[in-house]
């Protein structure tokens, strides 16, 4: 069984399917080193931005969500891409712990969500001073 912690992985299909509510969920298998994991999204009030922004950064093409259902025939997501995922083991309700994709990621984004111009880091950093061995001006 693959181990908790952060691989690179491709998608190897994906589908719709249909949740005990009723309510629609994708399901995407991803291939780490030979063995699969997947990632379901859900379509709740809670967990729908995250779900859309997912499958949006995996190359979802005009927010047509139906054509999830084809898998990879219907050439919805990019699977040519390697992704950074996150592995968690997680219990069944069985109590049999299995692996599942907790988070999925674009390896060549940005780490940095928010960043600020100067004159708002300037704002920020008022009042905050420190001793710096150096002769030449800071330039802003």
């Amino acid at each position: 069984m693959i181990q908790p912690g952060k691989y690179e992985a491709k998608i190897t299909d994906y589908g719709v399917k249909e949740t005990k509510a009723g309510q629609p969920a994708v399901i995407i298998a991803f291939d780490v080193a030979g063995n699969s994991v997947y990632w379901t999204g859900y379509f709740t009030e809670r967990t729908m931005e995250q779900t859309k922004a997912t499958l949006l950064m995996l190359g979802l093409k005009n927010g047509y969500l139906p054509g999830l259902a084809l898998g990879l025939s219907g050439n919805a997501l990019n699977a040519t891409k390697s992704y950074s995922i996150t592995v968690v083991h997680e219990a069944d309700q069985d109590g049999k712990m299995w692996p599942r994709v907790r988070w999925v990621n674009d390896p060549t984004a940005s780490n940095i969500k928010s960043a600020v111009s100067v004159e708002k880091a300037k704002q920020l950093f008022a009042g905050i001073t420190f001793e710096v061995a150096r002769e030449e001006p800071i330039p802003f």
